[in-house]
C-alpha cells in the first residue's frame, strides 16, 4: 500500500500530519493523531503528542535523501533468479506443493494424524516460500524502478510511545538485510581516516566481531584486506561474505560494506551503525543506578565490551549445574551444551527482559528460535518449559534491581487504571505519552456479503483495560525513554549540520566521517536523560494529573551516570 516517496515528502506540523501529497493516503504522524488538513486551527488531541524537537527530528529522517546501490542490485538480482537459495534468499524457481505420500488408508489412527501433520508442514512451507518469493520479485522490482530517480525518501511517523517507523518496509533502513544493503545515502561523501575507521569498525560487526576491543576489529579487518578486494572484484566465486544464518542474516549488508570501504574514488554512502549493547537494560541501569548491570551493558566504561547475554547464559549453566542430580533436563542440557548454555539461547530473552518479558514469552523464543530441534518432538515439552526455568532464574538474578523499577511501575499503572483513568506522562524529547488501553467489545454479526459468513467487530469502551494497561506500562515507558534518547541526538546533530541520518530505534546510524561526533552527542544525551531520577519524575506528573498518591519509587543505586560520557563500547 506504500512506497517511498521520490519527491520531499509533506512536513508534519504540531496540528497536521505530513508525509505523502495526497493527505487522505497519509498515516497520522502518531497513532490516533488528529489533524486538520482544512484549516490551521489545531485539534484537541486525546492521545500521544510529540513535541516541535520530536517533530524536527521526524521530519529530518523523512528528508533522508536514499539511492539505489546499483552494484550490489545486481548481485541480488543475478544470485536470485540463478536460483542459488544462498545469504538467505529465496527459491527463484519453487517447484511448489511436493508432498508425494500417498494417505494411509489402511494405517493406524496415529500413522494417519502423522500423514496429515507431515502434510500441514509441508504445505505451511511451501506457502511461506512462495510468500518471500514474492515479496522478493516486488523488492527488486521496486528497486529497479527507483534508479531512474537517482534519490527518493522514506516518509516516517511515529507509535504512541514517540518511536518512529517508516511508512514502507521495503527499501527501507527499518527492512530486512535485502532492504538494508539495497539502499544508500544518496549524497557521497569524502571519506576520512577517522570515516575509515569506523567503516571497518562496522564490517568487522557484520561479521560478528563485536566482541573484539576496537583495536582487534580494526586489525581482523586489515589481516583480512586481500579476501575484501576479491569479494569486491568477484562476489560470486569469492563467497565469504555469505552468512548462514537462518534469522537476521547479514549477508548482503556485509557485501554493502565491502563494495563501499574499497572504492577508489575515496567517497562513501553506505551508513556505518554503532548499536546500544542491551539498551533497555542500558536505560534501567541507569534510572536505578545499577552499578553491575551498568558495567554489564557497557554504560560504565571498560577496558574491552562486556557482554550482559554471556553472562546470564552462564547463569543458565549454573542452574543446570545447581540441579543436575534432581532435574533430567538440566543434565542433558550439560551434555548438548558441553562448555554451557550458548550466549545464543538467552540474547532474546535476555534483550527482552527490559520490557517486561513473561515465563511463556521466555519459552516461547527458546521453541521459536530452535534452540531445541536436537530434541524430539515427543520430548520438546519438558524441554522447553526445563530450559525457561534456568533462564528465568539467571535473569532473576542479574537483573532484580531492573525488576523493582518494573514493579513499581506496574504498581502505578493499576492504582491508576481502577480509577478509570489512563497513565500521561512527557518523555525528556517532550513527546508527551498517553498510556492508554481501554477494554475492547467484540460484536458478532452474519453477513449475506459472504455466503453468510460471520463477522467480528470490535469497538472500545469507555473503561480502562487494567490488565492491559500493567502489563504494557514496564515497555512502554522504557520504549519512549529510548525513542526519547534517539531524537535528542538526531536534534544535536541537524544543530551541527548533519542531515543523512539512518536511526533504528537503538541502532544509530550516519556517514562514516561523522560517527565520532554522534557518538559524542549518543553520550551526553544520555547522561542528560538520567541526571534526573525519570522514575520520580514520572511519579510526580501522575500524581498531580490524576490526583492519587502513588507507592514511593525504588532506591536507587549508586551508579554515577557521568561515567557514561567516557564509555567506549555504551554504543559500539
Amino acid at each position: 500500500l506504500f512506497r517511498p516517496m521520490v519527491v520531499p515528502p509533506v512536513e508534519h506540523t504540531t496540528h497536521r500530519s505530513g508525509g505523502y501529497l495526497n493527505h487522505w493516503i497519509r498515516k497520522e504522524v502518531v497513532h490516533r493523531f488528529l489533524s486538520n488538513y482544512y484549516t490551521s486551527d489545531k485539534h484537541e488531541q486525546k492521545f500521544s503528542e510529540p513535541s516541535q524537537l520530536v517533530l524536527n527530528g521526524l521530519n529530518a529522517l523523512s528528508h533522508t535523501e536514499w539511492s539505489v546501490n546499483t552494484k550490489l542490485l545486481s548481485v541480488m538480482n543475478n544470485m536470485f533468479i540463478s536460483n542459488t537459495c544462498s545469504a538467505n534468499l529465496p527459491a527463484y524457481d519453487f517447484s511448489g506443493f511436493s508432498f508425494q505420500k500417498e494417505y494411509p488408508q489402511e494405517g493406524t489412527k496415529e500413522t494417519q494424524a502423522m500423514w496429515c501433520q507431515e502434510k500441514e508442514e509441508a504445505w505451511g512451507n511451501w506457502f511461506k516460500e512462495e510468500q518471500k518469493r514474492a515479496r522478493m520479485l516486488i523488492r527488486l522490482k521496486l528497486a529497479e524502478s527507483l534508479i531512474e530517480e537517482d534519490f527518493f525518501y522514506m516518509p516516517q511517523t511515529l507509535d504512541f510511545r514517540g518511536r518512529s517507523y517508516t511508512t514502507c518496509e521495503l527499501l527501507s533502513c527499518q527492512g530486512s538485510d535485502f532492504d538494508k544493503a539495497l539502499i544508500q545515502f544518496a549524497e557521497p561523501v569524502t571519506q576520512t581516516p577517522q570515516g575509515l575507521r569506523w567503516q571497518a569498525i562496522h564490517l568487522a560487526n557484520l561479521f560478528d566481531r563485536d566482541k573484539y576491543d576496537f583495536d582487534d576489529r580494526i586489525k581482523w579487518v586489515n589481516d583480512n584486506w586481500e579476501m575484501f578486494l576479491r569479494i569486491a572484484q568477484d562476489p560470486y566465486e569469492n563467497k565469504e561474505w555469505i552468512s548462514d544464518k537462518k534469522k537476521k542474516n547479514p549477508s548482503f549488508q556485509r557485501l554493502a560494506v565491502i563494495f563501499d570501504i574499497t572504492r577508489t574514488d575515496g567517497l562513501t554512502q553506505v551508513p556505518v551503525q554503532i548499536d546500544g549493547k542491551c539498551n533497555g537494560t542500558q536505560h534501567w541501569s541507569a534510572i536505578m543506578g545499577d552499578e553491575v548491570n551498568a558495567s554489564l551493558t557497557n554504560v560504565s566504561p571498560n577496558s574491552k565490551p562486556k557482554d550482559l547475554y554471556a553472562y546470564v547464559a552462564d547463569k543458565t549453566t549454573e542452574y543446570c549445574e545447581i540441579n543436575e542430580d534432581s532435574i533430567d533436563w538440566c543434565k542433558e542440557f550439560l551434555g548438548h551444551w558441553d562448555d554451557g548454555i550458548e550466549r545464543s539461547v538467552t540474547k532474546r530473552p535476555t534483550m527482552c527482559d527490559a520490557y517486561g518479558l513473561t515465563f511463556y514469552g521466555i519459552q516461547k523464543y527458546v521453541k521459536s528460535e530452535g534452540h531445541l530441534d536436537w530434541v524430539s518432538k515427543e520430548r520438546v515439552g519438558g524441554a522447553v518449559v526445563e530450559l525457561a526455568r534456568g533462564i528465568q532464574y539467571a535473569l532473576s538474578e542479574t537483573l532484580d534491581m531492573p525488576n523493582q523499577g518494573k514493579d513499581f511501575l506496574r504498581e502505578c499503572a493499576e492504582i491508576v487504571g481502577r480509577r478509570n483513568k489512563h497513565i500521561t506522562f512527557t518523555t525528556p524529547s517532550g513527546f508527551k505519552v498517553v498510556h492508554s488501553y481501554n477494554i475492547q467489545k467484540n460484536r458478532r454479526s452474519l453477513t449475506s456479503l459472504f455466503n453468510h459468513k460471520e463477522l467480528t467487530f470490535y469497538t472500545y469502551t469507555n473503561e480502562v483495560d487494567v490488565r492491559r494497561a500493567v502489563l504494557g506500562i514496564p515497555p512502554n515507558f522504557i520504549h519512549s525513554l529510548d525513542a526519547a534518547h534517539m531524537f535528542l541526538t538526531i536534534s544535536r546533530m541537524i544543530e551541527n549540520g548533519l542531515h543523512q541520518l539512518c536511526f533504528i530505534h537503538d541502532s544509530y546510524g550516519c556517514p562514516a566521517p561523522y560517527v565520532s561526533m554522534m557518538r559524542e552527542y549518543l553520550r551526553e544525551e544520555f547522561c542528560k536523560i538520567h541526571t534526573e531520577n525519570q522514575l520520580e519524575k514520572f511519579k510526580k506528573e501522575v500524581q498531580a494529573d490524576v490526583n492519587v498518591l502513588l507507592p514511593d519509587v525504588p532506591k536507587r543505586g549508586d551508579l554515577n551516570v557521568e561515567s557514561v560520557l567516557k564509555s567506549d563500547y555504551f554504543f559500539s
